[in-house]
């Protein structure tokens, strides 16, 4: 009855013996130390915290804005310490908050 034609039981095996593997790779890579859903949940962390500090931020430039509208004489004080920026474009012609805070009150 060999005629050579369909899958014998070794190859059925050994194939349920690759697809195993695969799955248990996946899942380790899924769920263990360092996997995805450990990274996702990281880097979800890390933008809450990070869009909390960027509200706090603007919060205070927003309390600054409305303490200067108020002010007839504009006496209140722009400090950098309201600023936290880093420049990312070469053209850019201020290179910290000092300088930006300076052009500001000179324009």
């Amino acid at each position: 009855m060999k005629n050579g034609k369909g899958i014998t039981l070794i190859a059925l095996v050994i194939t349920i013996i690759v697809l195993l593997i695969l799955v248990g790779v996946s899942i380790a890579m899924l769920t263990g130390e360092g996997g995805i859903l450990g990274k996702a949940n990281s880097a979800k962390t890390e933008y809450e915290k990070a869009e909390k500090e960027e509200k706090e931020k603007l919060d205070k430039i927003e309390n600054w804005m409305d303490k200067f509208e108020a002010n007839d004489n504009h006496s209140t004080p722009l400090t950098a310490d309201l600023f936290s920026f880093t420049p990312t474009d070469s053209n850019w012609e201020v290179k910290n908050v000092e300088e930006a805070l300076n052009f500001l009150y000179n324009h």
